[in-house]
This record gives C-alpha cells, structure tokens and sequence, in this order.
C-alpha cells in the first residue's frame, strides 16, 4: 500500500498480546471488532503499523517506621539517592543533547529543578523527622502532594507538568530502593501506546522505530507532544484508555491530523485510510516545493510569512519550511 508506514513487532518480544474486553476476558487480535478512539491532535501525520505497549514502571514502596537513632542514616539515604539521580540527569541531559540538540536537552534542566526544590527536599527531610518513615516512604508522600497540586491546576501547561514530577518521582525512588529499570524497547518500527509518557521516556526512544505516539494522558503543550512534533512523528494524546484495550501486535491506524486512533481496523478502513495518506503525503510534497520562494500574490504584494509558536524547541521546523519570523509566542509559557 502507497503511502503507508507498516511495522510488524512480535507479541512475545513485547509483552502483552491480547487485550481485555471488560470483563476479565482475554481475546485474540483477530478476533476482536474495530474500535475508535478520539483524542488531542498533538502532531500531525498519519501511520499503519503495529502497536508496541510501553508498560508503566510499577514501584512498590513500603510503609516503614525507623528508629529515633536511625533517622541521621535515613537523611544521608536519601542525600545520597538525590545526588545520584542528579548524575543521571545530567548524563541523560548531555546524551540528549548529542543526539537531539541543546533545545531537547533543555527539556532536563525542568527535572534538575524538582530535584533541588525545596519544598520537596526539606518536605522529606522533616517527614523523616517527624514522622520517622523511611526516605522512600517520606519522599512519595511528599511528593504525591506536589503532585495532587498541579492535578488540580486548571491552565493546560501547568497541569502537564506533573508529568515531569512523576518522571523525577520515579527516578529517586528506584535509587533509593537500590532498583534498576529495565527498559524494554520495540525491534522494529511501532506506534508507542502508552498510559502516560515521560519526557526521558520519550528522548531515549530510538526515532527510527518509532512511527507514532499514542497516550491515555497528556495535552498539545505535554512534552511528549513538543518533541513529536519537532521530530515530525505523529501523535494523539489524552486518549483516556486507549492502553487498556490494545494489546501488543495489534493493528493500528494513527491519525495525528484528526485526533484518531483505529485499532484493529476493517479491510474497509485500511483501504479509507490508504487514501487520506497518499493524499496527505502528496498535500505535503506540494507545500514543501513552495518552501522556497517568497509569498507574494498576483496582484504582487508580497508578505512575511510567521509562525504562531508554543515553546522555544518549535523553531527549528519553522525555518525548515520558510517560515521567516515568529507571529505570536506564548510568553506565559517561556515565563513559567
């Protein structure tokens, strides 16, 4: 098929293969009807290819006491915890920004900045004190506040930011269970479902095997959306519970343009959607010879053509198709 972007990933290399039809019930792949989701056209484009699940990381902490005389062990546990995880921050933040650029890299200095907040640190620092829990007990607690909080904020920006927190959340507590993750990653190219992903989650995965993104969460200013959008990868957000109903092999059809996902689709829908991609590639090719020449109409009056843009990292696609200077910013999100 023209124009479509096919991946095939292997059940058994990936996890689950079958998804749940409510009840408990596992059915095969090709056993199951069409279903279609709806969500946030966060970057645009239109894929086929084979669902690859990136399961969350699922930390059990334990609610444990100390002792009085241990509480100065405990501090120093988790000093040490968040001092390992700034190096790994920093390591990730130079990696990224080898292989992606500084602006990417950039995304990290918001995780650096969670990781000294006070209001997260000394918070830890006094709930082993006070409450004498362990650091990993003591930092969850506190942290899931911080998190509660911004669950709560009402301006879209603001709000996704509790995915970084999550993110940092995540990291400090595997050091301080002494944990390490094991990252499971697609052998061929895939649309990534997931319920939620994280901006490192979304750095590290390999561009080349990575045909579109799909999540349960997330908005157009999430970081996940930033970076599809200036890595050209197509991708719906805020999908609900799309990750609950897919299974690994699945069929899907990401439609980044409309906000829509088909999984499992009909050979009637394969055969729809094999139009709108051969007429969405050829729109582009057409747009994309026009990159060069000045906007000047018949009757020759000649503008500047500017983009409207969310966040600094945008720029790099506005110059790449002729975009000659920047019409609105959104200044309240470069200020936050």
């Amino acid at each position: 098929m023209a124009g479509i972007e096919v991946s095939n990933v292997s059940p058994e290399e990936t996890g689950r293969e079958s998804a749940s039809t409510g009840n408990g019930d596992l059915v095969p792949a090709n056993e199951r009807p069409e279903s279609r989701f709806t969500g946030i056209s966060a970057s645009p484009g239109i894929v086929v290819g084979t669902a690859f699940l990136r399961d969350p990381e699922h930390l059990a902490v334990p609610r444990s006491l100390i002792a009085p005389e241990d509480v100065g062990s405990e501090t120093e546990i988790f000093n040490q915890a968040l001092a390992q995880t700034r190096e790994e921050l920093l390591s990730l933040k130079a990696d990224i920004a080898e292989r992606m650029g500084e602006n990417h890299a950039r995304i990290f200095d918001t995780h650096l900045l969670i990781l000294d907040d006070e209001v997260i640190s000394n918070g830890t620092l006094d709930t082993i004190r006070e409450k004498r829990l362990a650091a990993p007990a003591a930092f969850e607690e506190v942290v899931d506040r911080v998190i509660e909080t911004f669950g709560q904020m009402e301006d879209e920006y603001l709000k996704d930011r509790y995915v970084d927190v999550k993110d940092v959340k995540r990291r400090v507590i595997r050091n301080l269970l002494g944990g390490t993750r094991l990252v499971v990653r697609p052998s061929e190219p895939s649309v990534i479902v997931a319920h939620d992903l994280s901006p490192s989650d979304t750095a590290q995965l390999d561009r080349r095997l990575t045909l579109a993104y799909a999540t349960d969460l997330g908005g157009r200013t999430s970081h996940t959306a930033i970076l599809a959008r200036s890595q050209g990868v197509p991708a719906v957000v805020g999908l609900e519970d799309v990750f609950s109903r897919i299974g690994n092999g699945d069929t899907i059809i990401l439609d980044g343009n409309t906000g829509t996902v088909v999984i499992n689709p009909t050979p009637e829908t394969l055969v729809e959607y094999e139009h709108e991609i051969r007429r969405f590639h050829e729109l582009e090719e057409q747009l994309l010879t026009l990159t060069g020449y000045p906007a000047i109409t018949l009757d020759d009056r000649e503008y500047k053509l500017s983009a409207n843009l969310d966040m600094p990292e945008e720029v790099d696609s506005v110059l790449e198709y002729g975009g000659q200077g920047v019409g609105l910013f959104r200044t309240e999100y470069f200020f936050i």
